[in-house]
């Protein structure tokens, strides 16, 4: 086969390799979309979603961002073109199963130039394009895949770029590099080291190479200096969540598996982000300092304090970074928003499937050494997995999540391609290099296998039990939402959030229901029971509260909930509306529950009181105030 042919039957494998990738992530997408969590997105997907719009919408709050802001920034590009915020999820997934699908065709065409064999693409596309991992990620508004596919465009040319340098290749890699970065802040340290690499590799013309592979970078960190100058009145070139980050993945209590959060925060209705608030919080509680706060003098306190520990606790600190590092490497897919071994459990796409991180991590191992075997190999092989390294580094210094080693996945792929040529090599290999290459398959093996240091603890479950729980009760799913809560309080029974959750879906399969149900007395007596003692910590039950007391007959007790509760709470003046004790709100006071979930509920109630008797959302609400049937009903004439 020629070269011409050659060259077009990569093409062919590359392209059936994103056809492939497409097919899978497409599939995936019809079924997850009908799932809670698909239809109500939560956490960081819900925070970048509501970022996106309020970029759209120029209703950003005045401050410098806190974390990468070019993800939602393209997001709300198609809001301001005329697509809906209901149909952002949808566009966030097809801008990942295009981010995807350029990473398995990138890492396949590398993967072909490396090994020069027809085998090597199809390993490397499919450990990609197929992989569960990733596929779990590109359901969600999640900005990782986005900013792993710009790192594996800039890898693909780095590959062509060093046996043969060049300045257009020099500023294409630190283009997209810094895109990368923008993207998603782990992969800073690769963008930054690039032209300095660049430089020393150039064998002619370094000065230009090097300015050129600087321009993508500095650039970056103009513009994103320019964006917080004009929104928050402040020239800062990073986001300002590294600090606390620092402070947080390294502190005396850090395990080094997860983030964990010291204190739980309340989003009131606008969701943000939880190590924000929780950042805010602790420096409250530190300095004694009162709000507005100083972002720089906020960070300068985080630093001060990680690397303070670090100093005085460096063999602590060296233990916590070592066993990072076994995280990183293991099989286990940490929690990150949620836990990707429990959601296995839910999803066939992900439970059938076998391709897995320990699984690539051994086939790359036998790879690198199938090439650093081959001396024309050693070059490339010595410079993946120094990317690796550096990586892995600067990712271990904050947290080891599963989201944050994903674009590693691009390397290890082309890295396991090269078993394609072991057969050849072992039959030439001396026996002093068979025992090495399985005393190290054996050694990856136990590190990515193993269970020390509780690497697959399944405590984070109940955060996944807590997730599921409020997506159910988002979504209208109330018997899910139940039994995901009671899940989760077996797990911890202080969870008040999750009784919370019970008493709120008890509540709407009765109240809220397309079929009408009335309760009688014996029923509302226990719902009123649970709901009365979890509203003791969760206010926001209690127009539920009041509602249990107005069918029982407790009419007073029932106004003085909803009284003390309707300054705050939309659904209590809703009560105080429909039974005759306050008019139809004004628009002054609808301003008042602005970004209330159950601000759209009110406008029903006062939409459906003119409307008749027979209508369906009026029957909906008198049945809310109905009071409850006797079950035993006494007889008056022989009392």
């Amino acid at each position: 086969m020629n070269e011409h042919e050659s060259h077009k039957s990569d093409s062919r494998t590359v392209l059936w390799i994103v056809l492939l990738t497409l097919v899978h992530c497409f599939t995936w997408f019809a079924h997850y979309g009908q799932t809670p969590l698909g239809e109500s997105p939560a956490l960081d997907n819900r925070q970048t979603l509501l970022l996106a719009e309020q970029m759209a919408n120029d209703e950003l709050l005045p401050e410098p961002f806190h974390r990468a802001p070019l993800y939602p920034y393209l997001l709300s590009l198609f809001l301001s073109i005329g697509f809906t915020p209901d149909q952002l999820v949808l566009i966030a997934r097809l801008l990942n199963a295009i981010a995807l699908a350029i990473i398995a065709g990138s890492s396949a065409s590398i993967a072909g130039r490396i090994w020069s064999n027809q085998a090597a693409p199809w390993i490397a596309g499919c450990l990609i394009g197929l992989n569960p991992t990733l596929l779990f990620f590109s359901g969600d508004a999640f900005d990782i895949l986005l900013a792993t596919a710009a790192f594996s465009l800039a890898l693909s040319q780095i590959v062509s770029w060093l046996p043969k340098p060049s300045i257009p290749g020099s500023l294409w890699i630190g283009i997209t590099l810094a895109i990368s970065a923008a993207l998603r802040s782990h992969l800073l340290p690769l963008a930054l080291l690039w032209p300095i690499a660049a430089g020393i590799l150039s064998t002619r013309q370094r000065s230009y190479n090097l300015t050129l592979a600087a321009l993508g970078p500095i650039l970056g960190f103009v513009i994103l200096g320019a964006v917080n100058q004009h929104v928050a009145g402040e020239f800062r070139m990073l986001p300002w969540q590294g600090a606390y980050n620092l402070w947080a993945g390294n502190n005396p209590e850090a395990t080094g598996r997860i983030y964990t959060q010291v204190i739980r925060v309340d989003f009131k209705n606008l969701y943000d982000n939880p190590a924000k608030l929780e950042s805010i919080a602790l420096y409250e509680s530190d300095t004694g300092e009162a709000t507005p706060h100083s972002i720089a003098e906020m960070n300068q306190h985080w630093q001060n304090k990680a690397l303070d520990h670090i100093s005085h606790h460096p063999l602590q600190w060296t233990t916590l970074m070592l066993r990072k590092a076994y995280y990183f490497l293991n099989s286990y897919e940490q929690y990150d928003n949620k836990t990707y071994g429990f959601h296995k459990t839910l999803h066939r796409q992900l439970k059938f499937n076998p391709i897995h991180w320990g699984a690539i991590l051994l086939l790359a191992v036998a790879g690198t050494l199938a090439g650093l075997y081959q001396p024309k190999r050693r070059w490339i092989m010595t410079t993946l997995i120094i990317l690796f390294a550096i990586y892995a580094a600067g990712t271990i210094l904050f947290y080891t999540s599963n989201r944050f080693r994903l674009p590693m996945l691009p390397i290890l792929s082309v890295l396991a391609a090269g078993v394609t040529v072991l057969p050849a090599i072992w039959k030439t290999a001396t026996v002093q290099w068979k025992a090495i290459f399985l005393a190290a398959l054996l050694t990856t093996a136990g590190i990515a296998y193993s269970n020390f240091f509780h690497a697959r603890d399944l405590n984070t479950w109940e955060e996944d039990y807590a997730l599921l729980a409020n997506a159910s009760l988002r979504t209208g799913r109330n018997t899910e939402a139940i039994e995901w809560a009671n899940r989760a309080l077996k797990m911890s029974p202080a969870r008040n959030d999750m009784r919370s959750a019970i008493v709120q879906a008890q509540f709407n399969q009765w109240a809220l229901s397309d079929k009408l149900h009335t309760l009688h007395s014996k029923q509302a007596r226990a719902l009123l029971h649970d709901a009365s003692i979890v509203s003791q910590q969760n206010k926001d039950l209690c127009p539920i509260v009041g509602i249990y007391h107005w069918k029982l007959g407790y009419q007073q007790a029932a106004l003085d909930l909803w009284k003390t509760a309707a300054t705050t709470e939309p659904f209590a003046r809703l009560c105080l509306f429909w039974v005759g004790e306050m008019p139809s709100p004004s628009n002054n006071e609808l301003t008042l529950y602005e970004s209330h979930k159950d601000l759209n509920l009110l406008k029903a109630a006062c939409a459906a009181k003119s409307a008749g008797v027979s209508a369906p959302i009026k029957q909906i609400f008198d049945n809310l105030f109905t009071l409850v049937i006797d079950e035993h009903p006494t007889n008056d004439a022989s009392n």
